[in-house]
């Protein structure tokens, strides 16, 4: 029986109803839902192996949370099945993590993280004078390495802040579009020109934001941002036609360049305006051209400025979907931006592109026409994808279009939670899922993310920085892109599938965690350990000289443990005796048997290497200017049991499923 006050101490962030739910209710013989299930549940998908509750749960936490579910959250969701999982992530989708990750995967289509060192150079100088006001600061010092951070990444994430604060706040997404106001940091308020804000709270925080409304500037959502406008430029001869393309990608779902599909010849644009008139350009400009024609009192650096004369009489009238605009006093973008969040292809934008953030796949393209096995299979795929994403966009516009109801819906859906097919499936099953399931590499910011959970809080892989830690996954400088990432400058799509370089990459990685890790892992009390809850630096099998070793509660420990490991690191449940477990302790035993002779002939030294010594913390370095006081911990490894474990916990890191989701 579970002592409620325990829980509601441990759950605090639950609340008193949930605990109170908990108690009350039985284990569950079946499946109850709170979100309703009918695409994703039909029989299209009866030959696929699931992942059970508590193993999608942990997915989930990794993927938007960034962390390991805790222990009350896994008994919740194995005592209340879907309708546990859903208020365990219900509490998720309002901690910190979730709203990073929401603005990791719009930066990859928005790609405004372009302007994070340098977001105060794209305000116009004219309206905002005190654009760069920390320059006032001297050079390099404190101050003005704060505010110049503070302003310029606040500059440069003003779209994906808004995206945040909407979610955050359980408001209709729409507002992305629609908002009449921006949000500011105490940095770019100063940028901007305004005073007299209170940022209660962390006021120098540059997350801590709040609404505001700049005077003399027109604020259509995110459309309106610097950084979104300078991201899709334009010039004289484009005429906005740039930003009218990724406008109807990015929030409407539809490709533009996908719409005129005849061959183009100097023949085709002989002529007068061939925009308007010639059938293979009319095509696509009829679509273009309206909406280009809204953001027509923005330059071509995203600065305000109506035209004089009007817009262009050689486009095609200012408009979107077939509506002219009529000049009735409102803004033109506004008048947009109110028709583009009642459009079903805003729904449709909005569920693949946390699809593909959620999943790591772009939702199938509709398949060609055929009798064969493939493009049956293809077609019976797409139809049944179909259904599942407009169920799920039906359920977001059911909510009032809360983005949140979205995440939940493809987290519970099989194209998250799908691990295999099963054993006595028809072999043409194959083909029906080739496109289900995830086995994606994990970029790498979810495997830093990764990292710094299963180790312990913030135990990332990197060096201590003055202002910030250099993390080297998340470093342009190391491994960002090396491992895949973007930069959203040069470098703006992901890397998918594993080469020689990223492979490297991760070998280093799990060998120098390792190395860093587990004796200072063995440094702490078992009951704060991460990694090592059953065994010390010097719990050592018994008879280690005798090749053939037989029981002793030492190795009973060595081996629970291991089991642990295999559990926390790579989601494994495996049994004691499990084939998988023994070849980890017999890798174990090995090493440490190797160890130990070289140790005796003097050609290893007992001592650690500096790095993989227990006496220090290298995740949490002392102030400016004060040497690391040494303190207990393991030095010596004279037995190298610990160098054993080292081994051990690399073997699991570089593991392809610590790797992939």
């Amino acid at each position: 029986m579970i002592n409620a006050q325990v829980i509601h101490m441990r759950l605090s962030r639950f609340g008193r109803v949930l605990v109170l739910g908990l108690l009350a209710l039985p284990l569950l013989a079946g499946c109850q839902q709170k979100t309703p299930c009918k695409a994703a549940c039909s029989p299209y998908f009866s030959d696929l192996e699931l992942a059970d509750w508590d193993q999608t749960l942990r997915k989930a936490s990794l993927s938007i949370a960034g962390r390991l579910p805790d222990s009350i959250e896994r008994e919740l969701v194995k005592r209340q099945g879907q309708v546990g999982l859903e208020s365990v992530l219900d509490q998720m989708m309002t901690e910190e993590p979730f709203y990073d990750r929401l603005k990791e995967i719009y930066n990859d289509v928005l790609l405004t993280d372009r302007y994070l060192s340098d977001g105060t150079m794209i305000l116009d100088p004219e309206r905002f004078p005190t654009a760069r006001y920390f320059e006032e600061y001297e050079n390099n010092s404190p101050d003005f390495i704060a505010n110049a951070y503070g302003a310029n990444w606040g500059i440069g994430r003003e779209p994906l802040n808004l995206i945040a604060y909407v979610v955050r706040n359980n408001r209709n997404f729409g507002e992305i579009l629609t908002a009449d106001y921006t949000l500011v940091s105490s940095y770019t308020a100063q940028s901007y020109g305004l005073y007299g804000y209170t940022f209660v709270g962390e006021p120098f925080s540059k997350e801590n934001l709040l609404e505001a409304r700049i005077p003399g500037s027109v604020h259509v959502g995110l459309l309106t941002t610097p950084s979104f406008l300078n991201r899709f430029p334009t010039s004289a001869t484009n005429r906005n036609r740039h930003r009218s393309r990724y406008v109807y990608k990015l929030f409407l779902d539809v490709d533009v360049m996908l719409l005129g599909t005849r061959p183009l010849t100097t023949s085709n644009i002989d002529g007068d305006t061939p925009t308007m008139n010639d059938p293979a350009c009319v095509s696509c400009h009829a679509t273009v051209d309206p909406l280009a024609g809204m953001f027509q009192n923005w330059n071509d650096e995203g600065f305000y400025r109506p035209p004089e004369r009007g817009w262009h009489d050689d486009m095609v009238a200012a408009g979107f979907n077939g509506e002219n605009y009529k000049k009735d006093g409102q803004e033109p973008l506004r008048w947009l931006a109110q028709r583009i969040v009642k459009a079903p292809g805003f729904q449709r934008a909005a569920v693949n592109t946390l699809y593909k953030g959620l999943i790591g796949d772009e939702p199938m393209g509709l398949p060609e026409d055929g009798e064969t096995p493939e493009a049956l299979a293809a077609i019976a795929a797409f139809e049944a994808q179909q259904a599942v994403l407009s169920e799920i966009g039906r359920n977001f516009k059911d909510s009032g279009y809360n983005l949140k109801t979205v995440v939940k819906g493809i987290i519970l859906s099989p194209y998250f939670r799908a691990r295999n097919i099963k054993e006595d499936a028809p072999a043409e099953r194959d083909l029906d899922y080739a496109k289900i399931g995830m086995g994606r590499l994990l970029t790498p910011e979810m495997l830093n993310r990764k990292i710094k959970t299963v180790l312990a809080l913030d135990r990332y892989w990197g060096e201590p920085g003055r202002l910030e830690p250099e993390q080297y996954l998340l470093s342009e400088d190391r491994y960002l892109i090396y491992y895949g990432g973007i930069d959203s400058v040069s470098t703006t799509t992901r890397i998918t599938q594993p080469n020689g370089i990223q492979v490297n990459v991760a070998r280093r990685m799990s060998n120098e965690l390792a190395c860093r890790a587990v004796a200072l892992d063995f440094s702490q009390t078992r009951k704060g350990r991460a990694l090592f809850p059953y065994v010390d630096a010097g719990t050592l099998p018994e008879n280690i000289e005798d090749d053939t070793i037989e029981g002793g509660a030492n190795q009973d420990a060595i081996r629970l443990n291991i089991q642990y490991l295999h559990d926390r690191l790579l989601d494994e449940r495996r049994v004691i005796g499990d084939d998988e477990l023994e070849r980890t302790f017999n890798l174990y035993l090995e090493t440490l048997r190797d160890g130990r002779e070289r140790v005796a002939r003097g050609e290893t030294p007992a001592a650690l290497p500096g790095d993989c010594q227990g006496n220090r913390d290298h995740w949490n370095p002392p102030p400016d200017g004060q040497r690391q006081q040494r303190r207990s911990g393991i030095t010596e490894d004279a037995d190298y049991n610990v160098r054993a474990w080292m081994a051990v916990v690399s073997y699991m890191l570089a593991d392809y499923k610590f790797l992939y989701e």
